[in-house]
């Protein structure tokens, strides 16, 4: 998506990034409480429930209504999991952590405090 000129800042990154995007859309256009909406198709997207049982037409056709693109909408039916922003921090410093101790013959930069 990235390649194809989609900006990162609107992509689906983690959890909070599509609560974020999605609570943008929807603020003041779609119903009383766009917060708890938002979350609870969070939530729906963070189990894989779209991309399982399909999204429901009624929720399809509030998020065109709401002007999210038809790509995001793709994307939300093909995720399984989405995990949140601390996950990604912690598995991404891990990951730094193990790369830079391997690539100087097993001698660690990083300390583990």
């Amino acid at each position: 998506m990235y390649i194809e000129g989609i900006p990162l800042s609107e992509l689906i990154t983690n959890r909070e990034d599509a609560y974020t995007y999605l609570y943008s859309k929807l603020n003041g256009k779609c119903c009383d409480n766009p917060s708890g909406q938002v979350y609870e198709i969070v939530k729906g997207l963070q189990k894989g429930i779209y991309a399982g049982k399909g999204m429901p037409a009624d929720l399809e056709q509030l998020l065109l209504e709401n002007e999210v693109p038809d790509w995001y909408i793709d994307s939300m039916k093909k995720i399984h999991y989405i995990f949140p922003k601390a996950h990604l921090v912690t598995y991404l410093k891990r990951d730094i952590g193990n790369y830079i101790s391997t690539k100087r013959n097993g001698e660690a930069l990083v300390q583990k405090y």
